[in-house]
């Protein structure tokens, strides 16, 4: 069994939402400066050339939440109330928000999907961890329909009704096996030692759940970047 790897910088749980409530320039992504520019782990990567090792299944203790989405000019992200924990080994983790990306960001054996979903976690000491969940075209996600019915179109816009609950764990697939890389933030700054667990079984939204993602978050994905040799772990566990 591999011993788990520890972030290699500690993040403040305010960068991982700064990150997502600025202008984003995604057409001209080579702009974007420092650890953006300058960093050799970043994020998001193309998923190849893996190692096959059984680890630690992720434990997802997650509580139900209130509708809580906003549109932050460069995505859409589901703020999570406090208390729903995520458990690898002798880590743990708290989900923070939920980010929402068309298309993917990272790409597997040079496949890109429709859309991805990232799970934002962050332990006590500010180490951030994220579960991507990709999302493939197929039958209508009956627990995505209420936190996509009506979308914030507008820049500010948000969406908040206690009435309507979101788990996060209805939006992963029943499989957890993942892969498993040190990375970034896909967004500005870009900090580095972030612990990426990417499910291997993508979760599906019909063909209209994406036009409608899509139609208010046009293209915010950041391109694939090097990979610079980083181990890359393909697990067994569920």
């Amino acid at each position: 069994m591999i011993k788990p790897i520890l972030a290699t910088a500690v993040l403040a749980v305010s960068m991982a939402s700064t990150a997502t409530t600025q202008d984003i320039n995604y057409q001209n992504p080579q702009s974007w400066g420092g650890t953006c520019k300058t960093g050799k782990s970043q994020s998001p990567i193309d998923i190849n050339g893996t190692e096959a090792a059984h680890t630690y299944a992720l434990q997802l203790h997650y509580n139900v939440t209130a509708l809580d989405l906003v549109n932050t000019g460069s995505g859409l992200q589901q703020t999570y109330q406090a208390g729903s924990m995520m458990k690898v080994g002798m880590k743990s983790y708290e989900l923070k928000h939920i980010n929402f990306h068309t298309p993917s960001e990272h790409t597997i054996m040079g496949k890109k999907f429709p859309a991805a979903l990232h799970f934002v976690h962050t332990d006590q000491s500010g180490n951030v961890a994220i579960i991507g969940a990709m999302v493939e075209t197929g039958t209508e996600n009956a627990a995505a329909k209420e936190l996509l019915a009506s979308l914030p179109a507008n820049k500010g816009d948000s969406r908040k009704n206690a009435r309507t609950q979101i788990n996060a764990r209805d939006l992963m697939p029943h499989n957890k096996s993942y892969y498993r890389y040190m990375g970034s933030l896909t967004t500005p700054p870009c900090s580095e030692g972030v612990n990426w667990y990417l499910l291997k079984t993508p979760i599906q939204m019909s063909a209209g759940q994406l036009q409608a993602l899509e139609g208010v978050m046009k293209m915010n994905a950041r391109p694939v970047q090097s990979r610079n040799y980083r181990l890359i772990v393909d697990t067994n566990s569920q």
